[in-house]
């Protein structure tokens, strides 16, 4: 994670891709609450370091996923954060 400078953080397309097809498309103005607030709030409870990551949830509806999945989620101006879904713990 890095911080990008010089971005309207209220305001990116955010793009979900689940085994390379986009499930979802969305503006991060569409969220709950926006980047700044959700900053806000977490800093009176704890200091945020170099490299912490903050993850604001969903825009919209989320897809049933499985293990070997693979979901893609790109923040315009950011970049792409890829993951493959794992079994669940037991």
């Amino acid at each position: 994670p890095w911080v990008v400078r010089g971005l309207n953080y209220d305001d990116l397309e955010l793009i979900t891709l689940l085994n390379g097809k986009v499930v979802q498309r969305a503006r991060t103005s569409k969220m709950l609450n926006s980047v700044k607030r959700t900053v806000s709030y977490i800093s009176r409870y704890i200091t945020l370091e170099p490299g912490d990551v903050i993850y604001m949830g969903t825009p919209g509806k989320t897809q049933p996923m499985k293990p070997g999945d693979v979901v893609e989620v790109q923040l315009e101006g950011v970049g792409t954060l890829s993951n493959t879904v794992g079994q669940p713990e037991r």
